[in-house]
């Protein structure tokens, strides 16, 4: 059946000897460079996540500030509206007071001018609000 003599023990010890050898040489390297490969990766990945947490943060802020002045051009561009037709009232007010009821043709004709006159100040008022919208956005790029 089985024999047992020298050669089973010198082959139990090259055995144990070459699974020693073996673990020394291959496994114990390859072991420590994946823990190396393992920790750099979970710091690569904390790192991320602080970046992506700040870049949230910036983008929250840049949003708050941009709806600050969205609101703030919405209403500068309210109160030039307001004031477009305060003075399209006043001059009219300022016009038919000036002229005498017995000037009814010329004061015709000035009727017919004020009712033009929303659409000659329409470029101006557009001017004036590409004006107020250039100076709000040098503004919000002023306080980045």
């Amino acid at each position: 059946m089985l024999e047992v003599n020298a050669t089973a023990f010198i082959f139990a010890l090259s055995f144990l000897l070459f699974v020693f050898i073996l673990n020394e040489v291959l496994w114990k390297p390859l072991f420590a460079v994946k823990t190396v490969r393992q920790r750099e990766k979970t710091g690569k990945e904390h790192a991320a996540d602080m970046i992506n947490s700040k870049t949230r943060n910036i983008i929250k802020g840049i949003n708050q500030n941009l709806e600050a002045h969205r609101s703030k051009f919405s209403e500068a561009m309210q109160q030039l509206l307001t004031d477009a037709k305060q003075l399209e009232d006043k001059e009219k007010q300022e016009l038919l007071s000036s002229f005498s009821l017995e000037k009814s043709s010329e004061l015709n004709k000035l009727e017919a001018d004020l009712q033009e006159l929303p659409r000659l100040l329409e470029p101006q008022v557009g001017i004036l609000a590409d004006e107020l919208e250039n100076r709000l956005f040098r503004e919000l790029l002023a306080h980045k």
